[in-house]
């Protein structure tokens, strides 16, 4: 006998007696198919559903899968050479998130821990963007912040003399000594590691009671900076200086700036601000602001200067070298007495 099972309103199968084996096989091809069995002379007809499939998963190599388990990973990089570890994280997403990882467990391994921590830390310096800084000195708390020169024999700190005056505090130096020069300074380079300081603006204020000698010339403020590497010819390292000296002896006293020729060229540029008047209770206020060229080489450097009580202002726009700011000395020289006030210095670290 022959029975014939219905699976869809536009296709037929007809099946004959099967083994149970046969029938099984069939319901795994179709499943959902109407099926009619004759068993011992009865008829039965039933819908045979297959199970349904289990999802496929993803294919994991034996890599992946011991990586995906944080307590063997230590044990996958252990057996690796230390030459492979860069090439970790080509192979998967997984990998590169765990690159810090694996290369702090590599150095801990090693004994390296404080080296790779250091350099890493070095790195994140390096390409952090520079912070704005500034020097403020008022003079309130004395000399606490300025340090004297160690290359100086301490017998000459014998000649050199600093008081603090005034209402509005103001520093008071005075050398004793006619052919000595010295002073102080205040250290910018050890300010923050691994960065050179940059310095973006200079403001001081000055005044000189008791005039100046004729021949006698004092470099009262001197920006110097870190020249070593560079092509500074006798290797002079001032970014910028303010002086006051002679420069036509039948005339007065002028202020002047020095600043540093570009690199390759030798000597100390000289512009006359303003000639100097000699009036106790006068007091000259100067101003640098320095911009950069792109490479880092040349800066163009603002000068202005004015008087107070003064119905004038000077301008200056001056062309000098580049460098990294070192330190900034004040002083005075055979005999003088300069005073200082507000002293600013902005820079970049």
């Amino acid at each position: 006998m022959i029975c014939a099972a219905s699976i869809c309103s536009s296709s037929y199968i007809f099946c004959g007696p099967r083994t149970a084996a046969s029938i099984r096989n069939r319901i795994s091809e179709e499943p959902g198919a109407l099926v009619s069995v004759r068993i011992s002379g009865a008829s039965f007809l039933s819908m045979a559903t297959a199970a349904p499939k289990r999802a496929r998963l993803p294919h994991r190599c034996p890599l992946l899968s011991l990586w995906a388990r944080n307590d063997l990973s230590d044990s996958v990089v252990k057996y690796l050479p230390t030459a492979a570890l860069p090439k970790l994280p080509v192979i998967s997403r997984p990998f590169r998130a765990a690159q810090p990882l694996v290369l702090f467990t590599a150095a801990r391994r090693l004994g390296a821990h404080a080296s790779v921590s250091t350099a890493c830390l070095d790195a994140l310096l390096a390409a952090s963007p520079p912070e704005r800084y500034r020097f403020h000195e008022r003079w309130t708390q004395g000399l606490t912040k300025w340090q004297k020169d160690p290359q100086r024999p301490a017998t000459n700190w014998e000649h050199v003399e600093g008081h603090i005056f005034g209402e509005t505090p103001s520093l008071q130096l005075i050398i004793r000594e006619p052919s000595y020069h010295g002073g102080f300074y205040r250290d910018f380079s050890s300010l923050r590691a691994g960065r050179d300081p940059t310095i973006r603006r200079f403001r001081v204020q000055i005044a000189l009671p008791r005039g100046v000698n004729h021949f006698t010339t004092i470099r009262c403020v001197q920006i110097i900076g870190n020249a070593e590497g560079l092509q500074y010819p006798g290797g002079e390292d001032c970014i910028g200086a303010l002086q006051v000296s002679y420069l036509n002896l039948n005339e007065g006293p002028s202020l002047i700036w020095l600043s540093r020729r570009r690199e390759g060229h030798a000597g100390l540029m000289t512009t006359e601000l303003c000639d100097l008047e000699i009036d106790r209770s006068l007091w000259y206020t100067v101003e640098a602001s320095f911009t950069y060229s792109n490479d880092l080489l040349t800066t163009a450097i603002t000068v202005t200067v004015q008087g107070t009580g003064i119905n004038w202002y000077n301008r200056y726009t001056i062309q000098g070298a580049a460098m990294p700011l070192k330190k900034l000395m004040i002083g005075n020289s055979g005999r003088g007495e300069v005073h200082y006030g507000d002293l600013d210095v902005d820079y970049d670290a």
